[in-house]
């Protein structure tokens, strides 16, 4: 599926972290991690150009995804962003309205569905 394309996956849960690393080091991909929103855009901001995706959990204390999506975006309009959450569709719909994000996974994850939408979405992006 991947070919080593870089990602960002934020969570300030350790266990959904580990998880989500996982999955997509299966899949192929680079994983760079942030427990925190705040060591998620420090990481971001060191290197906006080398990371081809970032994947967060909206629920996070002090900064939610949509807010670091925002802040992300700001840095490198063109980044795809993929939210994260045990939420509501009705919610991760209207953050996609918005344009804050781009694909969205409800929690808990499955392998094949986060493998499907991170496919999707990266060659979504270098299609364009």
């Amino acid at each position: 599926m991947g070919s080593g394309e870089r990602i960002l996956l934020v969570d300030d849960d350790l266990a959904v972290l580990g998880i989500g690393r996982q999955m997509l080091i299966h899949f192929g991909y680079r994983v760079e991690t942030g427990a925190s929103p705040e060591e998620a855009l420090e990481k971001f901001s060191a290197d906006p150009g080398g990371f081809e995706l970032v994947i967060t959990d909206q629920a996070m204390p002090q900064m939610t995804g949509a807010q670091l999506a925002t802040e992300m975006i700001r840095i490198r309009p063109d980044i795809p962003i993929i939210m994260t959450s045990g939420m509501p569709h009705d919610i991760a719909d209207w953050l996609k309205k918005n344009g804050i994000i781009r694909r969205f996974i409800e929690k808990p994850f499955h392998k094949e569905t986060v493998g499907r939408i991170v496919s999707e979405t990266l060659g979504n992006r270098q299609a364009s």
